[in-house]
């Protein structure tokens, strides 16, 4: 992030020739006079006068130096007097060779550049090595008028600036006129510099952007602009881009299934069409940064070069030809493709007829043996996607695609969006009851439930399907995420106390104390979601998330840095080294219990925010000491909990996933009318998020959309390369940890009483309210 991009380059780095340049067109008696050069001024007079107007300057470059530091620009003769005094006081005190190395790296040229080392990346992509003769003596030239003499603005002037530096550096004997001139014929490609914005683009934009808005937030911006720090973060590159290409390749099904909206734009002229698909080979190849690309003034072999193209990428291609057979033939900058009919013939239903000079967007669906290329046509849909990644032990954020495109949208559907997660939610609510008396084997009624809303209204939660199940294991409702279980199981345990066990595993966003929170009718961020995951990925361990491993000041010094707050001993899943280095006082009953003061602490805002209803036995179970210091789920509960979202994969509604062929839990969850759509997942290494769903308008992503067949995917795509970062581990329990001394607290556990079924109908849909709290015992 930056407001003056520099790059400091040593005395010894610098190019010979480039130094002569600079010496040549801006002050060749440099290294014979003291600060102020007399014989210059007076040279430079003169020939002002003889032409009439300003043609040259008699400012040193140790004057030009002392101005950019210390003085305002203004033109004053007082202003003129400091900078002689301290010009002189200057030379005193620096050799020659650390004056030019000052100069050098300290003073502006235009397009976003300060000192010659981004000068050389900006105008050229070039570094200082690899500069020619003609391209020194642009930069050289710019410290007169950076935006006068700006090749990317005006290159006629650059040009005409060229030919004065040439002619001075052939004065001064520093290289021969033949070399001049041979440098004068060189053609000059120079580049608008990007933005710190543009730059950050190319790599990981909706991460970066999140750490730049975090650290304007803690340090303000003109800390962070101007500082010159080295920020180093937790992202993995490559998990970005698998995670970028995931939530892509996530939207791709309802590509066909939206409205064509056309062509980008249709190039009439033969000249509109060449000067596009050049432009476009030059986008594609720059950024690799072939060598041929410097080596080649006129850029003709380097044109020549076979365009790249990728995989999952999005390409504008130009329709050249409407064949027979309906297929069309297209073009990416010089490579040919083609679209077969049943590849675009989607869009027939708003009568899109092809024809020569359009403008499409396109994606390579395969290759034939031969190198033929074969497209789908492809069009941005509205539906979006986004995925959040961390490593549960550490906090570390690994990946972060805030949706399908920053360039289209910035706005971070990963940390910014509130969005409802159905049943996502579902296994906050059953940890909660795990802690209340629940056990996996506690059974619930699945029967019609009719929920009191107002006086003659009643909500009546549905399964999926809308059929009802009877007798169910607490393990199986969640596994194949039954709605009205939940709903029971909610009621039972009360929703004040859910809400108070869904902050202490992390959530932040509003909270409506209400029946259907039980099915994710509360929006939530998807980041938060996933710091919630972790905390069964980690055994009921706090996790402190964050992106920002340290930051280094220029000095050296340690700006900050992330320090984890272990806790006194680690739970860890599959790790079999980890030892219990203390355990939970004992206590008789629960009113003996103390809190677990941290827990204890942080309960009172909780409390008081959420104005939370909870009687002394619940605070007890939710805050007590049977939790260990560090943590904010009972150790016990996080690993009776993890097996059944381990089931969720292996025979539940997240079955897909056993793709990934590792240990894996997690949960899908589809909101009503399928407008929202995820897939909440870990391993014992990371925890990942997907989201499918629509920007603003709430509207059904289609008939059949679920979690489990297209958030799932997303995070399926992602984590198949994740894992490759990782050493496969088990969910295994951690030795010595004696789970029962982490028991909450409760008397009577939540067990089935055979006799509640006497008498009942498991399917029948009758419409009359019952008493639900007579299903628990």
């Amino acid at each position: 992030f930056w407001k003056e991009a520099r790059l400091i380059t040593p005395i010894d780095k610098i190019p010979k020739k480039l130094i002569q340049a600079f010496v040549a067109s801006e002050d060749d008696r440099f290294f014979d006079h003291g600060g102020i050069d007399f014989y210059g001024i007076a040279r430079a007079f003169l020939k002002n006068l003889q032409a009439g107007h300003t043609v040259q300057g008699g400012s040193t470059i140790t004057q030009q130096l002392v101005k950019s530091i210390l003085l305002s620009p203004e033109q004053t003769y007082d202003r003129k007097i400091k900078e002689a005094i301290l010009a002189t006081r200057l030379e005193n005190n620096f050799s020659k060779e650390e004056i030019l190395y000052i100069y050098l790296n300290q003073i502006y040229f235009g397009n976003r550049s300060y000192g010659i080392g981004v000068a050389a990346q900006h105008y050229f992509h070039k570094n200082l090595d690899q500069l020619n003769l003609a391209e020194m003596a642009i930069i050289a030239g710019l410290p007169k008028s950076p935006s006068k003499y700006d090749p990317t603005r005006n290159p006629q002037n650059a040009k005409n600036r060229v030919s004065y530096v040439l002619k001075q550096m052939v004065e001064e004997e520093f290289i021969t006129p033949q070399e001049a001139e041979a440098a004068q014929k060189l053609p000059l490609q120079a580049y608008k510099a990007p933005t710190d914005k543009e730059f950050n683009m190319r790599y990981a934009p909706y991460f970066v952007e999140e750490v730049r808005r975090q650290l304007v937030e803690k340090y303000g911006s003109e800390a962070l602009y101007t500082k010159g720090w080295k920020i180093y973060t937790t992202l993995n590159l490559p998990m970005y881009q698998a995670a970028q290409k995931a939530v892509l390749r996530g939207v791709d099904k309802f590509v066909e299934k939206e409205d064509y909206r056309g062509p980008l734009k249709q190039l009439n002229t033969e000249k509109e069409q060449k000067d596009f698909l050049h432009h476009q080979q030059i986008v594609l190849l720059k950024e690799k940064k072939d060598p041929n690309y410097y080596d080649d003034p006129k850029l003709e072999n380097f044109l020549k070069q076979s365009t790249p193209i990728e995989e999952d990428h999005i390409y504008q291609a130009l329709v050249i030809q409407y064949q027979a057979d309906k297929s069309l033939k297209i073009k990416i900058a010089n490579r040919e493709g083609e679209i077969k009919e049943k590849d675009w013939s989607w869009t027939k239903k708003n009568h899109y007829r092809p024809q020569s000079g359009d403008i499409i967007e396109v994606k390579l669906k395969e290759t034939e043996e031969g190198g033929k290329l074969f497209f789908s046509l492809y069009q941005s849909p509205t539906v979006q996607s986004a995925l959040y990644a961390m490593e549960p032990v550490s906090g570390a954020v690994k990946a972060m695609a805030g949706g399908t495109s920053y360039e289209k949208s910035e706005f971070n559907r990963a940390t910014q969006a509130r969005l409802q997660p159905g049943s996502t939610i579902k296994p906050l609510i059953y940890a909660a009851a795990l802690d209340k008396g629940y056990t996996p084997k506690t059974t619930i009624l699945d029967a019609p439930l009719f929920y009191e809303t107002g006086r003659g209204r009643y909500w009546k939660p549905q399964n999926a399907g809308g059929k009802h199940y009877g007798p169910t294991a607490f393990a199986d409702a969640l596994r194949f995420s039954r709605n009205v279980p939940t709903v029971k199981i909610l009621l039972d345990i009360g929703t004040h106390f859910a809400t108070a066990y869904m902050r202490k595993l992390g959530l932040t966003s509003p909270i409506n104390k209400v029946p259907a929170m039980a099915l994710g009718s509360n929006e939530v961020y998807l980041n938060e979601m996933v710091h919630a995951y972790a905390v069964f990925a980690t055994g009921g361990r706090r996790v402190y998330p964050h992106l920002v491993n340290k930051i280094v000041s220029p000095n050296g010094s340690l700006v900050e840095e992330f320090q984890a707050n272990p806790a006194p001993w680690i739970f860890q899943y599959g790790d079999p080294k980890v030892v219990l280095l203390d355990k939970p006082k004992e206590f008789k009953d629960w009113q003996d219990m103390d809190y677990q003061p941290e827990l204890w602490e942080k309960a009172q805002e909780t409390i008081k925010n959420d104005e939370l209803n909870l009687n002394e036995y619940e605070q007890k179970m939710l805050y007590g000491a049977y939790i260990p210091e560090g943590y904010v789920m009972s150790p016990k509960t996080a690993a009776t909990l993890v097996p059944i979202l381990q089931s969720v994969i292996s025979s539940g509604t997240g079955w897909r996933a056993k793709e990934l062929n590792r240990p894996a839990a997690g949960k899908t969850g589809t909101t009503n009318k399928a407008t929202d759509v995820w897939f909440m997942g870990f391993t014992p290494n990371l925890v990942a998020g997907a989201w499918v769903g629509h920007d603003q308008e709430k509207r059904s992503l289609g008939r059949g959309i679920e979690g489990g067949n297209t958030g799932l995917p997303v995070w399926l795509d992602f984590m198949k390369v994740a894992v490759q970062f990782y050493e496969e581990k088990d969910f295994i329990m951690a030795q010595n940890v004696p789970l029962d001394s982490y028991s909450p607290p409760v008397g009577q556990l939540k067990e089935f009483d055979p006799d509640m079924l006497k008498g009942l109908d498991w399917g029948s849909t009758d419409d009359a309210p019952e008493f639900f709290l007579e299903d628990f015992q």
